[in-house]
């Protein structure tokens, strides 16, 4: 259990966040190739990818990582942090 729901529902928010800030972000780039400004899907990419950060770090674990690992949940956090006020 992840905040009340089940692992596996937990997972499928998670990732179907993640996909729709791919998407988003696709046309974000798509829209900026073609030199317009799609503000609406660019604040949809960045509440999303946010989103998908913030929910990452909910996954239960059994240790840390490596040290050889352990800057990925450092850049993660640091991240999260300086988006935050974003």
């Amino acid at each position: 259990m992840v905040f009340g729901i089940s692992l596996s529902t937990y997972t499928t928010a998670h990732v179907i966040i993640s996909l729709v800030a791919i998407v988003a972000g696709l046309v974000v780039v798509a829209g900026m190739l073609q030199d317009k400004r799609p503000d609406a899907w660019t604040s949809l990419f960045l509440w999303t990818t946010g989103l998908t950060s913030v929910t990452g770090f909910g996954f239960p674990f059994e240790r840390l990582l490596p040290v050889a690992l352990h800057r990925l949940h450092l850049a993660g956090g640091a991240s999260d942090r300086h988006l935050g006020p974003l």
